[in-house]
């Protein structure tokens, strides 16, 4: 299965494709869901749908957020719906073996670690050094 640097403010952490969709999906569903979204969000949820349409995530998730999430009053409102799609994963990832959304699915194996890095990376990207991935060990997940 293939990654992709998901990329903010000059840091990133790679998580794996079909877990950036579904994550991207949930993303797009809950800025839909607010009848009065911010127009940026609308903007960034539109750039988001026709990138997963088209099957080319890599382009959105290395350049969208910086280009929407400019100032820190649109992260701000951005981290809620970010930390809502996060609650909706999390919960069906912990009672299934995947995580589906309209036609994509992933292993909760890879999403439960990876749904978390991402929050951090928003929320937190001042807590990252470099470029973050998760490995599986014998032992569990170690994240680096």
């Amino acid at each position: 299965m293939s990654t992709s640097l998901v990329k903010f403010k000059q840091k990133g952490v790679w998580v794996h494709n079909a877990v950036a969709e579904v994550w991207l999906c949930f993303l797009v569903r809950e800025i839909r869901s607010e009848a009065h979204a911010p127009l940026w969000l609308q903007g960034m949820a539109e750039e988001i749908e026709l990138a997963l349409e088209a099957g080319w995530i890599d382009g959105v998730i290395s350049s969208v957020f910086d280009a929407r999430l400019e100032s820190v009053d649109k992260v701000e409102l951005f981290l809620p719906r970010l930390s809502s799609a996060k609650d909706e994963i999390l919960a069906q990832a912990s009672e299934q073996q995947a995580v589906n959304i309209d036609k994509f699915d992933a292993s909760s194996a890879f999403v439960i670690p990876e749904i978390l890095m991402l929050e951090r990376l928003f929320a937190h990207p001042e807590e990252i050094s470099e470029p973050w991935k998760v490995f599986t060990l014998r032992d569990g997940w170690r994240i680096a």
